[in-house]
């Protein structure tokens, strides 16, 4: 290839990767009766997850995660409740700010655990 080839290339692969990063900040509330782990991630361009943020919210705590950038115009919102044996929930959302609550649910066969309710998005 030539000299000139590889600039284009370069300097086009360089825009895509600065076009898709993003700002996120999320307002998490915890109503559930349960304490949960909540985290801020986001998943590079190879699959791998990255946590950006986290924090333990006991039941009725809130806190604010960010803002921060990351690498990518997406991000996900998971809680994972602690002392019980359920499944993590996550929440995907776009670059901005998120405000979310944690509720409690029933799962399949009675089984309790969490799920978000998204009470308002602001894009950036």
């Amino acid at each position: 290839m030539s000299r000139l080839a590889v600039s284009a290339f370069l300097i086009v692969f360089a825009a895509v990767l600065t076009g898709c990063s993003g700002t996120f900040e999320a307002s998490v509330a915890n109503q559930s009766s349960h304490p949960v782990n909540v985290q801020l991630t986001y998943t590079k361009w190879y699959g791998s997850k990255q946590v950006l943020l986290q924090e333990r919210l006991a039941p009725g705590d809130a806190t604010r995660l960010g803002p921060i950038n990351a690498p990518a115009n997406r991000a996900r919102l998971e809680a994972t409740p602690l002392g019980i044996s359920s499944p993590r929930a996550a929440l995907g959302i776009k670059s901005g700010e998120t405000t979310a609550h944690v509720i409690g649910v029933f799962l399949d066969r009675g089984i309790p655990g969490v799920d978000w309710r998204v009470i308002e998005t602001d894009p950036n």
